[in-house]
């Protein structure tokens, strides 16, 4: 049944991106995200959320939800603890860091 969500939230990001509407797209994206890790798919959900948290031009609502569900999974994933910076858009951005103009960004790109 969540294969299905799944596949629903991915289609109806791409229509919305499609149909020049980023904001609902982005949302979906997270939605599937969070239906990826719900599903057993951890790491593809994780990286959907991480790479959506990393996006420029995210509203920082949008950013902020994304960041607390990515720092929400790596705590419960395997039951290991892992750090912010070991997530997986984390480790491929790392060596050329983007800075967002948005207030309050600054803390919220430092790691956990």
């Amino acid at each position: 049944m969540l294969f299905r969500s799944v596949e629903w939230f991915g289609r109806a990001a791409e229509a919305h991106d499609a149909a020049g509407e980023p904001r609902i797209a982005r949302r979906l994206a997270l939605r599937k995200a969070r239906s990826l890790f719900e599903s057993g798919r951890y790491e593809a959900g994780l990286r959907a959320a991480d790479e959506l948290a990393a996006t420029e031009n995210v509203e920082p609502e949008l950013r902020f939800e994304a960041e607390v569900m990515v720092a929400g999974l790596l705590t419960v994933q395997d039951g290991q603890p892992r750090r912010w910076s070991d997530s997986p858009a984390r480790k491929d951005s790392a060596s050329s860091p983007t800075r967002s103009s948005a207030p309050g960004s600054r803390a919220r790109s430092r790691p956990l």
